[in-house]
């Protein structure tokens, strides 16, 4: 409901271990600034943008505020945005070379996380057999019905709509994990990052 809440209480709620990966998602949404409070504060509370991009009901104030969060907002983000937006999503190379302040090795995932969060909010459609970056006018308006490469049905308390993967449209990898630095967990992410490729 947009309360502050204490760090140990949320990490119960949501089942998350004390461990680094949680610590790094603490972070990664404190810099992503839909929180406020580090992985050793007291207290975690959404921030005024992160309250607007969690609300349960779709609405064009809600998908502005997950598309600047997600992708305007982050300047690597939007210099992507902004240089292809309106058009065919070009080859990743071509995306990667558009970052040239960037350290070599930060452009691919840059990329990476730049599609699927441009996915995430509505950004990136497909259209006629490719993916367009659509303008995020469009995408505010638009996007208020359930968000890419899911479907909606009724609740049966009170017709709120509720989005369902689309399981036809998803890939996962599957493998040993182990725990954080064991030696499964290298071999894992090795491969993950080194032979598979995102779709």
């Amino acid at each position: 409901a947009g309360h502050p809440m204490k760090r140990t209480t949320l990490l119960e709620k949501l089942n998350l271990p004390g461990n680094q990966t949680t610590k790094d998602l603490i972070t990664a949404s404190s810099k992503y600034g839909i929180t406020e409070g580090a992985h050793d504060a007291e207290e975690i509370r959404l921030t005024e943008a992160g309250v607007k991009a969690t609300l349960a009901e779709a609405s064009a104030e809600r998908n502005e505020a997950r598309i600047k969060l997600a992708v305007t907002g982050i300047e690597p983000f939007n210099r992507l945005y902004e240089k292809f937006r309106g058009g065919k999503m070009p080859a990743v190379e071509a995306m990667r070379d558009t970052l040239d302040n960037l350290d070599e090795g930060d452009r691919a995932p840059c990329v990476d996380i730049f599609v699927q969060n441009a996915k995430f909010v509505g950004i990136l459609r497909p259209h006629e057999g490719a993916e367009f970056i659509a303008d995020v006018a469009d995408a505010v308006k638009t996007s208020v019905t359930a968000p890419q490469g899911t479907t909606q049905s009724n609740s049966s308390a009170g017709d709120q709509a509720i989005a369902r993967e689309d399981f036809d449209l998803v890939c996962f990898f599957i493998s040993p994990i182990g725990d954080d630095n064991s030696e499964h967990r290298r071999h894992s992410d090795a491969i993950l990052s080194s032979y598979v490729e995102k779709a």
